[in-house]
This record gives C-alpha cells, structure tokens and sequence, in this order.
C-alpha cells in the first residue's frame, strides 16, 4: 500500500474553495437541515461511501467548486487525467455516474463519468465514449482502478481498468473550463443540480485525483498496482488531489476507513455455511456456486475464516465427532506426505496443533474451541457430516435469478454476502435483497421501495437455490401477480449463454438440456422437453401466412426409393417413394431445438400440416406411414428471457423450418404405347398436389426429385427422372415424370430368336425330298402349330390394344411365312400322287412322267429363291423402322 504525505499543500483552486464550501453549508443549515452538509478531506486510509443501504436517492453527493488558477496558469485545459479507486455496491438501472462535472446550466457534461456492468461511459466537452469490458464485468463489492486519459496531441481518449489499457479512442481535442462543479455520487443535469437518483451511484471512492496533464500507461499501471504514490512522485492530482481537497458532504454519505486489500485484487473471502454435509457434498455445493471448498492459504485468512466460525460452532458439531467443528477443502496424499488444497496444489501454509502422522484418506477441520483456529485431522468417511465454507478468490460469489420480469438483466444478478454471526444473504446489483431469519422463510426485499417481495419456506438449507415456488407478498409487485398467488423463481450460479440450471441449482451445459440423456442430479434437465411453445390463439386448421407477401411456398423433395411393379397388362406403376415437406410457420416458437434434427419432433396434430393427394394413385391399393414431423434448426436462439423461470433456447418459427416425412407405396396408373413393343420407351407420372388450400395461399416451391432404387428392373432400364410444378384445377401440383426404356434382350431370347428358328426350320423343309411329303407337310406344319403357341402366350402377357404392336407384326409374319409354306407343300403333294400312278404306265408316258418331275423341282427351287428374298426384305425393312 502506497503512502502520502498528508501535510502536502491543497490541489490549485482548494484554499480558495474553503469559503465557498462553508457558505454552502451555512446556507443548508439556514434552511433547517442541519448534518445533511458538512465539510471533509480525504486521506490515505478513508474513502466515501455513497448510498451504501441503497436508499436510491438525489441527495447524496460530495462536490466541489473548482476556480480558474492565477496567471500565468490557462484557465482552460485539454489536456487531462482523471484516475481513482472504486467499489461498486448497487448498480442504477441506466447507468451509475460516479462524478460529474458542469460549467453552466448548458455545459453539463463537461466531464462525466458512469459505469454500467459491462462498460464504462466518459463525457469530455458534452461527447461520450465508451469503453467495452471484454474479458469480464464490474462486479458488486469488488474494488477497481479506473483512469481515463485525454491526449490533445494524439487526439485520444484512452480508458484504463486495473493499470490495463481498455480501449483507445479519438477524441477532437476540447477546452475545458475550470469554474464549474465537480460532483461526486451524481450526475449533473446542471450546476451543482439537476440530479436524477436513477442515475446515482452507491458505493465507494477513494484516491480520486484529477490531472492537467496526459498520465503514461507506466504511471497509470504503477497507480494501479499501488507501487508509487505521493504527491513527491507526481502522482497527485494537480487539478483535484484526494488528500488535500476540501469536499461538500451531502446527504447519505459516510466516511469509510480502507484497509491495503482494495490494493489487491486476489483476496480470498469465505461463505460459511451451517448444513451439515459430507465433504464430498460439501465440493459438490461449493462448486455449484462456482467456487471451492474454503482453506486459509496465510495466518490473516485463517484467522478470518476461524473467527466466521466460532459464533455457529454448536451448530456445526457433528453428533459424531468431537474434537473439530468445521471441514477445510485440504486433503492429504499418503504416498507424498503432503496437504493439498481443492485445486491439488500443495499448501504452502498448515495450522495443525501437533505434528502428527499422516494417515490414509484424511481430511482437515478446525479443532473445536478454544483451540483457536488450530487445525486437527479428520476421517473424510461419508458418514461424518460437517459444516464448510466456500472459498472465491477476487470477486464476491454472484448468483442469478430466473423469473424476476425484469426488462434489466443487471437485476436479476445477486453477492453472497455474509454479517458476523449471521446466515449468509443474498444483495442484488441493483435494488433487490434476499435473506433469512429462522433458516426457514427466505423473504425477497425491494430496497428502493421498502417492501416485501415474495417469500418462500425451505427448511434447512444454506440457500434457497434452485427453481422453487414464491409466494408473492404485495400486490403486482412480482410480475403483475396478486398477493398470495405462487411464482417459480430459478436462483443458481449458473453461466447466463452457456448453462442450464437444474431443479436444485447445479450446473450443465446448455447442450446437455433435452438430449436423452439424464445429467441433472433430479433429472429436471429432461423434464419440460416439449420442443413446441403454441400461442393460445393459433389455429392449427388454417395454413400459416407466407414470409413474405403471397402464398406460402412449401418446399419438396421427392427420393423414390424403388419402383415395386411396373404392370404392363393394367398400364400401372407401383412406386416406393418418401416426401420430404419443408415449410415455415411464424406464428410458432421453438425451444432446445438441436442441430441433429431427429431430436426435435413434434406431434403431427399439433400443428397445421398439408395434405397431399396423390391424384393418379390407385388408393384402396395406396399405403402410407405414419407422418414423422420435426424443426430444422437453421437459426442461432434468440436472447435469453430471463422472465423464464428456466434458462431454454428459443427460436423463431420464421427462421426454422418444419419438415414432415412421409413414405408411400403407391400404384399410379400410367398410359403405355406399346406400338414398339418389346422395343418402346415409357413415360409415367406422379401428381401430387396441395389439396390443404388453393395457389392462391399454397405452391409449391424448390422442388428437388431423385431416384434411388435399382435402375436395372426386370423388364425396364429406368431413366431420367424430373420433376415440374404446375397449375390444376387451382391447386398447385408436382408432376414427378420417370422415363423408362424397355430391356428386350428377353423377349429377343425368347420371341424373337425362337420364331426365327422355327422360320429357318419351316423353310427348311424346302430341301426335303419332293417325293418325301409327309416329311415337308410334317415339318412346316409342326412349326405353324409351335409359332401359334408361342404367340398366344405371348399375347397372355400384354395388354389388349386397339393398335398393332410390334411383336404382334412380327409373329404375323412368321405365322404367315409358314403357314404359305404348308400351302405349297400341299399344292406339290396334290401332284405326286398322280406321278406315282403313271409310273406303272406303258414306257410310252415316261417322258411325260419326266417332265412333270422336273416342273415340281423347280418350283421348289423358286420357292426357297424366294422366300428367302421375302424374308430378306421383311427384315430389312422391319427392323430399319423399328430402331429408327
């Protein structure tokens, strides 16, 4: 702790200031309020406490009024300074203006300072700036070094916190006149006026000094771990110097005597708490208000934390157990012979009574009084419950209330603190107040208006943690409710973005919340998992109005997942296929969604879905499953609600999409051409159409098709697959088209090839003897019969048409090229018979006999000339057409 030389002489304009700081309080007591103004100077050791019961007031301020310095001396400054040390007791609402500084009615904010807890606000020359806290916020009860420094020169304005540089920005150098009045506690909305107690400041200042001068980041670091000081050292403000300066004390505004610790920002503090737990309850407690078993670490702590004990020490003697009191998060491992605190670092400091022998598996407690603060080893068996304390190093342990309807976050926010001899309570940042007076009843204080909130009866316990059921106490005082109704208020440790507070206060991460898996100790982390908020007054039977002005657009995605049957004799096609329906509706809101959607279903009636019809399906022969429907999360959660009882994640029916899915297998009728069969290609349709409402509220949009299944199908090869929307009868329709081309290399094998080979049969029987005519007559005979069999089964297997098909050509012409050739046979065999009797006949015939054999050879001769030409050509020209 630094050191000042109090006899320094007064800060430039401070002698001159004392007539006027006594005519002001003269003037006070000459309007009858005597001991509301007073004059004090500042020191060392002493610093001002504004407000420090939270009375939320305008009267409590020290001010001061500054007077331009003698020549040689500007009356103005640009360049300047101002540093000083503060705790923060309650924060305001807006903001907390810890001084503030007015030339004139008009130049008010000629030099202001405010703090919320996450930034710090600076008025130079009526212009704010602010500065960012980054890595952590003002804490309540906690002591803080702040500077800002103007450079005319950089034309800068630099903030400072705790010695380090928070943020550094432009500032256009600005005159500031010395004849106006600096008020601690308030801000100004005039001179030495116009206070608003909404924007007042409760807590603590000391060491505030104000400079002519830029301040190095050296000396604002060296101020700030409080390594020099002394106006000797340049270190006292020349303008306004803490030591040396008279102020005007108004109001409730107290002096309060400092020790070296504001200097220091790793104090311990310990919470003692009077349960009784084991020691392994005992972490988990002090952890779920993140923080750590106590243990003194030095002689001064243990002093501390002995003296916080002894007033409960018959309520923290274990039945069980006489010779200690209370735990120590210490723990001994035999292997190392060493005590080691909750962190496992090893203690540097031990208070035991005796040197005595290490044992296995030992903890550490006090011993009981009078033994004065010595320390005893324990057995940590789960049977021997002790009190305990819990240990923050730095800041005060700060808690958080869920479900108070407060618009400012920075009320929901409570300290653990705790008097000598009393039960630790609960002090809220801003005007909020919890405790207890029998460990039974916790009541919930407003400060600013003097009344009772809410109460609530838990027996023994150290707080009232955890979601629990208030009772509220005054009339709309508690989220508009009226006195004797219940509210659920949420009261735990808990990190505001990233945790989820359980029914008993512990802490999970948010994620863990609603995802199968129990992690709560009560298993309230899946409880409440209903992924769907419904506004009272929505109407599931109407579809949702569009995102932007017209019909809702609904988007599909049509997967086939195979196509059962393709059914040439009823021209149906039986397809497996699954919808994907993706559509928004804004008047839902979501909670916990997750980004694995198969975790985010809801019930298909409980909210508006569409309906499609399937309109060329075949429905008694349809079947569907059930329709599986979930949210995508597409969005980050809205910001918290702290008004919610429970820390869920909300999102936005507008920015995260419903999906419903459904399969189906479905026999769609399909008109076939089958003029090229077995060679054709098909082209079937699937209609699905919105029937929930007409185009005019409902189209379709995004449309995306694919298939799955097997391209290779038994009959078919299956080709491109599009879809299209259209417009139907009003409705908006998706027409999914399949195309199909015909494998043939079956019926090639079995149609085609076997009647070639009864046609090269059949015409083989013109090489058969001429007199042979059973053998001719037989052979093409048999081959017709064949051929008529085959056709007829054939014919089985397709469809009936009032067109010819292709196979049918081409059997009509086998069955006629053979069936001429029996004809000829016939007509050849006519004459046989008669050549047969005339060769018995005189000699005198058998040149006639002669010649009619000849004739009959070369008709047979000529035939197969010819019908191989026929059969040439009919080819030829058959299959030209047929695969043009």
């Amino acid at each position: 702790m630094r050191t000042r030389n109090e006899t320094q002489a007064p800060g430039l304009g401070s002698v001159r200031n004392m007539s006027v700081s006594v005519v002001v309080c003269v003037s006070f007591i000459l309007v009858g309020a005597p001991g509301l103004c007073r004059a004090w100077i500042g020191s060392d050791n002493t610093g001002l406490a504004f407000q420090a019961e939270n009375q939320l007031t305008q009267d409590s301020h020290a001010s001061l009024q500054l007077s331009p310095p003698p020549a040689p001396t500007q009356p103005n400054i640009t360049d300047l300074s101002v540093c000083l040390w503060l705790k923060v007791l309650h924060f305001r609402e807006t903001s907390s203006y810890v001084f503030s500084y007015a030339t004139t009615d008009k130049d008010n904010n000629e030099l202001n300072l405010g703090i919320k807890s996450e930034l710090i606000l600076m008025a130079i020359g009526g212009k704010y700036l602010y500065g960012t806290m980054v890595s952590e916020k003002f804490v309540p009860d906690s002591w803080y070094h702040i500077c800002f420094v103007v450079n005319s020169t950089k034309e800068t304005g630099t903030f400072f916190v705790n010695g380090e540089m928070l943020n550094e920005l432009q500032l256009t150098a600005r005159n500031i006149l010395l004849n106006g009045t600096l008020v601690l506690g308030q801000e100004s909305d005039k001179v030495g006026g116009g206070y608003v107690a909404e924007q007042s400041f409760s807590g603590i200042v000391t060491d505030f000094n104000l400079y002519s001068r830029s301040l190095s980041e050296e000396e604002v670091w060296e101020m700030a771990k409080c390594e020099v000081g002394g106006q000797e050292a340049g270190l006292e403000g020349d303008l306004v110097s803490w030591t040396s300066t008279d102020w005007i004390l108004t109001g409730p505004v107290t002096q309060h005597d400092l020790t070296p610790q504001y200097c220091s920002q790793d104090r311990h503090r310990f919470v003692v708490f009077t349960q009784q737990r084991n020691r392994e309850d005992n972490e988990e407690f002090c952890q779920s208000l993140k923080s750590n078993l106590g243990v003194p670490h030095n002689d001064e702590e243990n002093t501390q934390l002995y003296e916080a004990v002894v007033p409960f020490k018959d309520q923290c003697q274990p039945h069980n157990h006489a010779s200690a009191i209370f735990l120590l998060g210490a723990v001994n491992k035999p292997t190392e012979g060493k005590w080691f605190d909750y962190e496992g670092k090893m203690l540097n400091y031990t208070n035991f009574d005796t040197d005595q022998p290490l044992k296995s598996t030992r903890c550490v407690g006090f011993l009981t009084p009078p033994a004065q603060g010595k320390w005893t080893d324990i057995s940590c068996k789960q049977s021997i419950k002790f009190c305990a304390a819990c240990h923050q190093r730095g800041h005060p342990i700060v808690l958080r209330m869920r479900g108070l309807c407060e618009q400012d976050v920075i009320s929901s926010y409570f300290r653990i603190e705790q008097q000598h001899g009393k039960v630790a309570s609960l002090r809220g940042f801003t005007k909020y107040y919890i405790s207890s007076d029998d460990n039974a009843t916790w009541t919930l204080f407003n400060m600013w208006t003097d009344e009772v909130i809410a109460n609530t009866l838990v027996h023994h316990v150290d707080l009232p943690l955890g979601r629990r059921q208030w009772r509220v106490a005054n009339n709309f005082a508690l989220c508009g409710q009226s006195e004797g109704e219940m509210h659920t208020l949420s009261l735990s440790a808990c990190h505001e973005e990233t945790e989820f507070a359980c029914g008993d206060g512990t802490c999970i991460q948010l994620p863990q919340r609603c995802n199968m898996r129990v992690d709560c100790p009560d298993n309230t982390d899946e409880t409440g998992c209903d992924k769907l908020i419904l506004p009272e007054e929505y109407l599931k039977d109407l579809p949702p109005p569009a995102l932007t002005p017209g019909p809702l657009a609904l988007s599909l995605v049509t997967s086939l997942q195979g196509i059962s049957e393709v059914d040439i004799v009823n021209m149906k096609l039986t397809v497996d296929f699954q919808t994907i329906i993706t559509w928004f509706d804004q008047r839902l809101t979501f909670q916990n969604l997750k980004q694995f959607s198969d975790l985010n279903y809801l019930r298909t009636d409980s909210v508006w879905t569409p309906m499609v019809d399937f309109v060329n399906a075949d429905f008694p022969e349809t079947y569907t499953t059930n329709a599986i429907l979930k949210v995508l999360r597409e969005s980050n959660p809205e910001p918290d609600d702290i008004t919610r009882p429970q820390h869920d994640e909300v999102f936005q029916g507008s920015k995260n999409p419903l999906q419903r899915r459904q399969k189906v297998s479905a026999p769609f009728s399909c008109k076939m051409d089958l003029r090229n069969f077995p060679f054709d290609s098909q082209q079937c349709h699937l209609h699905l159409r919105l029937s929930s409402a007409n185009q005019e509220f409902l189209v379709w949009q995004n449309l995306s098709v694919e298939y799955l299944g097997e391209v290779l199908l038994t009959e078919y090869q299956v080709g491109v697959v599009t879809g299209e929307v259209r417009q139907a009868e009003g409705y908006s329709q998706v027409t999914v088209t399949i195309n199909f081309q015909r494998r043939y290399s079956y019926y090639f094998t079995s149609a085609y090839l076997p009647i070639v080979m009864l046609m090269f049969i059949s015409y083989a029987s013109l090489y058969c003897p001429r007199d042979n005519m059973d053998l001719r007559v037989m052979m093409a005979l048999t081959t017709l019969l064949v051929l008529f069999a085959l056709y007829q089964q054939i014919s089985d297997t397709l469809p009936r048409t009032s067109y010819v098909k292709a196979i049918d050509i081409w059997c009509f012409f086998a069955i006629t090229f053979i069936f001429s050739q029996v004809v000829l046979h016939v007509a050849i065999d006519v004459r046989l018979p008669c050549l047969r009797r005339l060769r018995s006949a005189p000699s005198s015939s058998k040149v006639k006999i002669l010649d009619t054999k000849r004739r009959s050879g070369s008709v047979l001769v000529a035939a197969r000339v010819l019908y191989a030409l026929v059969l040439l050509v009919f080819c030829v020209t058959y299959w030209g057409i047929l695969l043009s």
